[in-house]
């Protein structure tokens, strides 16, 4: 694999289920810059992604995308990190897209 064709993987880890990681989403595009921010207190959080060239000297256009944290967890990927538990992929998926969000500020 060409490194300018390397997947770039987005992943959402809770403590509430220690042996899951969801893969929110697997792009191609070089991600430059990550930041989650909160729109609506305890409801709407989004992922900010700044994707662009793989190098500074690199010439190449530049994005912003924001996803809705709650859209990715439903589109995502379940990654075990251990053996078993009694929950399905999709009990997971329910669980995580109902968690609130806040900030500390």
């Amino acid at each position: 694999m060409e490194p300018r064709d390397a997947q770039h993987s987005l992943y959402m880890f809770h403590p509430t289920v220690p042996s899951v990681l969801l893969e929110l989403a697997n792009i191609s595009a070089n991600i430059v810059a990550f930041q989650v921010a909160l729109f609506e207190p305890s409801r709407h959080a989004a992922c900010i992604l700044l994707t662009g060239p793989a190098g500074p000297d690199a010439p190449g256009l530049v994005s912003v995308a924001k996803h809705k944290v709650q859209d990715l967890i439903l589109s995502s990927r379940v990654v075990r990190l251990a053996e078993g538990g009694p929950d399905s992929d999709q009990a997971i998926r329910d669980r995580l897209s109902h968690l609130r969000y806040q900030s500390k500020a």
